[in-house]
């Protein structure tokens, strides 16, 4: 189930993208606001329940690779969208994109595209996204697709041995500027 936008595919994860998913989990750069790196069988392990959610109803995310529309080959980043166990029409969204991606409005046309699919064909009628509030660039990104901010929880998360705020982004089906 590929989801297309002007300049780019979003194609399943599949078991080709291990290295590029591995890559992704390794940077540094991009883990500052998401946890420490984990250990390789870790990383592994979490890349297979990836791959099983497109196989099976999970409440692991539904994962795609971003691909450059011209260049189907340049993996961009990851974006994937999970239901929530409690509330089946609730899911979560996340991204992750290359540093060399950042910045030229990869996360916003995919996370919009994304949202206006789960919305359109997955029954969804809400989605939240989870952000620590040092990433102003990544709030940049949930604003403009439309997110609202719905709760802050002061050192809500504890990231390489450190405290953040913990902010709640929510965009719902009704208010939806996505589509």
């Amino acid at each position: 189930m590929n989801i297309s936008t002007p300049r780019f595919i979003l194609k399943p994860i599949s078991e080709n993208d291990w290295i590029f998913f591995l890559a992704l989990r390794q940077d540094e750069t991009l883990m500052r606001y998401m946890s420490d790196v984990a250990q390789r069988a870790e990383i592994q392990a979490l890349f297979e329940r990836r791959l099983k959610a497109w196989k099976e109803e999970t409440f692991t995310p539904k994962t795609w690779i971003i691909h450059d529309r011209l260049n189907h080959a340049q993996a961009l980043g990851e974006i994937g969208i999970a239901r929530q166990a409690m509330a089946r029409q609730h899911g979560e969204v996340g991204y992750t994109i290359c540093t060399a991606a950042q910045g030229k409005g990869v996360a916003s046309e995919t996370l919009a595209a994304v949202c206006r699919d789960a919305f359109d064909k997955g029954d969804y009628q809400c989605l939240d996204a989870r952000v620590l509030g040092d990433n102003q660039g990544s709030i940049r990104v949930l604003e403009k697709c439309g997110f609202r901010l719905q709760q802050t929880v002061k050192n809500g998360y504890s990231l390489h041995g450190q405290y953040h705020d913990d902010l709640l982004y929510r965009l719902e089906k009704a208010r939806s500027l996505v589509g």
